[in-house]
């Protein structure tokens, strides 16, 4: 079966839930389709991502100075701050394209130093703090926490909660997690491969699956450490694999994903791509190919001005590239 014939069985609502059930057949073929919707030199899988109604097209945004190699970006008014895995990261405001701060991230009792795989700003300020609200850094290791920081306007950080799953494996998943916050509903999500053992790939074949699960997000009040059961889920599904998971974001009910590793040794070129997940669908609503952009890994993503930027992971790291939908 083929995307167009996909397409044209099964359009409007029904489309999403085609992507899933079809999606090893989409993605075996889909480096060598021309019959999707072809906006400048991206391709559209799957229902459009609606936050421009322009098309898809990238530009260079602009380039932020004194930037080192880094795995996440999170963006809130006009601060954007970029974590590495070595207990750093960097204060900018993105409006005058000045580096506040250099920042050391404190270790959380109990975690190793978190890996920042995904850094998200969520809904509580600590107090004093009228700046930013929390950040948010997934652990990504086999420890699978989210730890929630008070980030100043003058660069100081310090924990203010750790949350780590106690959550069954059927549920849960057992491999490396990511979480993302519906700053809208008051929801956090994880993301986790559904094996411990998988790796980078994962394939249907193999066993391999996106494991989502649905928590409440946790107050400021309700404590410092927080432990997730089986009791705290609120929904859960299985979606297909997703390769090499890197940054996130929440935009409009959707969890935006970007993913792949480049023509870098070990990764499948046609792992790049871009994907949104529906929340109230339960399912991948849109996979955009971002390889023929995109040879290389691709780290931080938000949103600022209307725009989805992101960062790859190539000097200069401090490059912002823009794709607009």
């Amino acid at each position: 079966m083929d995307l167009q014939r996909i397409t044209e069985q099964n359009s409007g609502k029904n489309a999403a839930k085609v992507i899933n059930d079809n999606f090893d057949e989409v993605s075996r073929v889909i480096d060598n389709l021309s019959d999707g919707k072809t906006l400048d030199t991206g391709t559209y899988y799957g229902e459009r991502i609606s936050l421009k109604k322009h098309g898809l097209k990238r530009e260079l945004y602009k380039t932020l100075p004194d930037v080192i190699a880094h795995q996440s970006m999170a963006i809130y008014g006009n601060y954007l701050v970029l974590a590495t895995v070595n207990s750093s990261a960097m204060l900018y405001n993105i409006a005058t394209n000045t580096k506040i701060s250099d920042v050391t991230i404190p270790s959380a009792t109990g975690f190793n130093t978190p890996h920042a795989n995904v850094a998200q700003f969520g809904v509580e300020f600590a107090s004093g703090n009228s700046a930013m609200p929390l950040l948010y850094l997934s652990q990504w290791d086999g420890q699978h926490g989210f730890i929630a920081y008070n980030l100043t306007s003058n660069g100081t950080m310090s924990v203010v909660q750790t949350i780590k799953p106690n959550v069954s494996a059927a549920i849960f998943g057992e491999g490396q997690t990511d979480w993302v916050i519906d700053t809208d509903g008051g929801w956090l999500y994880s993301l986790a491969y559904k094996q411990a053992n998988e790796g980078y790939l994962v394939t249907e074949e193999n066993g391999g699956r996106t494991m989502v699960c649905k928590f409440k997000l946790p107050k400021i009040a309700d404590g410092s450490a927080i432990v997730l059961t089986d009791a705290d889920v609120v929904d859960h599904y299985e979606l297909p694999p997703i390769n090499v998971r890197q940054d996130a974001c929440y935009v409009n009910g959707h969890i935006l994903l970007a993913a792949g590793g480049g023509s870098a040794s070990g990764f499948q070129t046609n792992w790049n791509k871009l994907y949104a997940i529906d929340l109230l669908g339960k399912c991948i609503s849109s996979i955009v190919d971002i390889y023929g952009y995109l040879q290389i890994e691709p780290e931080g993503l938000d949103l600022y001005d209307g725009k989805l930027l992101m960062t790859y992971l190539a000097s200069p790291y401090g490059r912002l590239f823009a794709y607009e939908f």
